[in-house]
């Protein structure tokens, strides 16, 4: 047998919820405070997967403007000290009458995802900038598995999978409901689809081929695009590398 796999950088991927401690820090100018609590729903996640920011206990006046914030530069060498932040298109709003906000946003491809809450100075009351919380981006991997070699008229059994990529390992998923498609090479390059399968929690599934006559057959297998049902994820899709069997 032999396993076709499609390989990008990959990251840590344990899901889970973060609780930053709350804090509150004067300036020396009194004109910014860092202050609050701030949690997120998951640790890890694919690029494209649903994120869940919250905010409680904001210092200052209740009905306030909040920013999030997504860290896009850090120092050389680390992976906690920020030199740019940017505002998160559309995750702005006011903090209730509990000083508190939720964000809905999503994963971000990149490695390590710092992500800050920002309350602009308002009247007498100065600037609020939350704890920062990271959340690590992590690469989606396909695979399909086939035999090198069968004969004609023969059914040969094909698996596909999909898998988060963590630690230069090909790690199950976790996440059930994902179509995997299995799909063809065409003499002009391009692909037919050919079966779609959902696969489970595992995120592998195998099928079987029937090979009626004698050729070469190029297969690849495709993770979908995926949106699951009840989330704000869309994650892209993502093939493996192309396998060939041939039938003699």
């Amino acid at each position: 047998m032999k396993t076709a796999v499609r390989r990008v950088a990959g990251a840590v991927a344990v899901l889970g919820t973060l609780v930053a401690t709350p804090l509150i820090t004067w300036s020396a100018d009194g004109s910014s405070i860092t202050g609050g609590t701030v949690s997120v729903s998951r640790s890890a996640g694919i690029p494209g997967e649903e994120l869940v920011v919250s905010l409680s206990a904001l210092p200052g006046p209740a009905a306030r403007t909040v920013n999030l914030q997504r860290c896009v530069g850090y120092a050389p060498g680390s992976t906690t000290q920020c030199t740019y932040w940017v505002n998160v298109t559309g995750s702005t709003g006011k903090t209730t009458a509990g000083h508190a906000y939720t964000f809905h946003t999503r994963v971000h491809a990149m490695d390590y995802n710092g992500y800050r809450a920002v309350a602009p100075a308002t009247g007498s009351s100065p600037q609020v900038i939350s704890p920062a919380r990271t959340v690590r981006g992590v690469q989606q991997e396909a695979t399909i598995t086939l035999p090198a070699t069968a004969t004609a008229g023969s059914t040969i059994e094909v698996t596909m999978a999909w898998w988060v990529y963590v630690d230069r390992t090909n790690r199950q998923p976790a996440r059930s409901g994902r179509a995997l498609a299995l799909e063809q090479r065409n003499s002009d390059g391009t692909w037919t689809r050919i079966r779609t399968v959902t696969a489970p929690s595992s995120g592998s599934a195998t099928v079987t081929l029937a090979l009626p006559s004698p050729g070469a057959r190029t297969y690849r297998t495709v993770a979908t695009t995926w949106q699951p049902a009840g989330q704000d994820t869309q994650v892209g899709w993502f093939p493996s590398y192309p396998s060939t069997v041939v039938v003699s």
